[in-house]
């Protein structure tokens, strides 16, 4: 069976063979219409650098710098080789100038100009083939043009961003720009550490890709969490679904960590970490070019020596011989604001000791509690509006000096309880 489809760039066709259904062959012409998609949008690609003029006036001199590239791809053709590859030739046009002049050591301004016309193949090896992942290739090419510019790499960005969009299941082979890094934690601790982060990462919009806050605003009070064990470096790595789990990338992440005996790390809890640096080469943004992403490594190191704390980790140990519901406020620090949390209630056998989490799985730490315990006979409500300090009062305040912060147990006694009817 042959199928032709035209796309407004060219014909293009390929063959089945004669006993696969119209159903088998619907994937492919699938995958042909968006590749043919994509050598349309490239052939609409324009790339125009102007940055602002250098100029500089003093006594008896002046210095005049300026720069321009203009790159612009044309209409291509497209085609399929042994009904299994796909290519698109374009071509490419680029022009540019180079303005320099001191008038301390030049006579007239120093200027280079250079124009170009490169044809651009474009080979997506694998395309329509049943087995294996595609790769596209993008052939070696020069451009001629006056300025300082990577021309060639902005082009090849140019097609790459329309890959990722219209092929995003395609390997892209050679240099590539990226925006963000894979996630990585080193704990140099003597104890695991939970770390929990909230990602900007570039995602697919309606119209193409923009930068969303994963897996929710920052100020949702929802994060990516993991336990990262003491001497170790993993990558961070989130639920992809489908029983999946991919390191998370991004190009600036909300970071924060807390290890098992309460310690915590808490720079970059509300505010950014940028994980990509300023590239000088591409008007300072935060890009860079490689083969592959790559790596950013977030250490947690150990915190030593005296601090000051006005806040103990909570801990509440149930003495009696039935299971307690308990009910907690705390007036805690947390992002920056030091208010009165309701928490989540807990359940703590007879016999046990457990502290309260937050939502997120962190421990509570605080100056004052608010709780009341119940079982079905007993009942503990000293404290249900009587604040109770976790910190002793001394001349500085509620505030105390400590290698790390301290734990308050509280004991609910048989005796100190009320009886239920």
């Amino acid at each position: 069976m042959r199928i032709s489809v035209s796309f407004g760039v060219v014909l293009v066709a390929f063959v089945t063979s004669r006993h696969t259904a119209a159903q088998e062959a619907a994937p492919k012409t699938e995958l042909v219409k968006k590749f043919a998609a994509m050598a349309d949008s490239i052939s609409q690609a324009r790339v125009i650098k102007t940055p602002s003029p250098v100029e500089r006036r003093g006594e008896g001199f002046i210095v005049d710098q300026r720069k321009e590239l203009h790159l612009e791809f044309q209409q291509g053709a497209t085609r399929l080789d042994q009904d299994v590859n796909a290519q698109a030739l374009f071509p490419l046009k680029v022009t540019g100038f180079t303005l320099q002049y001191d008038s301390r050591k030049d006579l007239r301004p120093v200027v280079k100009r250079g124009s170009d016309l490169q044809r651009v193949l474009v080979t997506v090896e694998g395309l329509l083939a049943d087995e294996g992942k595609p790769k596209a290739r993008i052939r070696d090419f020069q451009l001629k043009h006056g300025t300082d510019y990577d021309a060639v790499q902005l082009a090849r960005d140019e097609i790459i961003s329309r890959i990722q969009w219209y092929l995003p299941d395609v390997d892209i082979e050679g240099k590539q720009k990226f925006q963000e890094k894979r996630l990585a934690i080193e704990n140099l601790t003597e104890e695991p550490v939970w770390v929990f982060a909230v990602a900007h990462s570039r995602q697919r919009a309606n119209k193409g890709f923009e930068f969303r806050w994963r897996p929710a605003n920052p100020d949702s009070g929802n994060a990516y969490r993991m336990q990262i064990p003491p001497k170790s470096t993993l990558p961070f790595l989130i639920d992809a679904g489908e029983e999946r789990r991919d390191p998370l990338q991004a190009a600036r992440v909300r970071i924060w960590a807390e290890s098992e005996s309460g310690e915590r790390w808490e720079a970059h809890r509300t505010h950014d970490l940028p994980l990509v640096e300023r590239n000088a080469a591409f008007d300072n943004a935060r890009v860079y070019h490689d083969d592959q992403i790559q790596t950013y490594t977030w250490p947690i190191k150990p915190k030593t020596g005296e601090r000051s704390f006005s806040e103990r980790l909570v801990v509440f140990k149930n003495a009696t011989v039935e299971p307690l519901e308990v009910q907690v406020r705390c007036l805690s620090q947390e992002q920056g604001a030091l208010r009165w949390r309701q928490l989540p209630s807990m359940t703590i056998p007879p016999m046990t000791a457990a502290g309260p989490v937050t939502p997120l799985g962190m421990r509570v730490r605080a100056s004052e509690v608010r709780f009341v315990a119940k079982s079905k006979s007993l009942l503990f409500n000293k404290h249900a509006e009587q604040s109770l300090p976790l910190v002793e009062e001394s001349d500085a305040g509620r505030i105390y000096t400590a290698e790390k912060i301290g734990q308050f147990v509280y004991v609910f006694e048989p005796q100190a309880a009320k009886t239920r009817h």
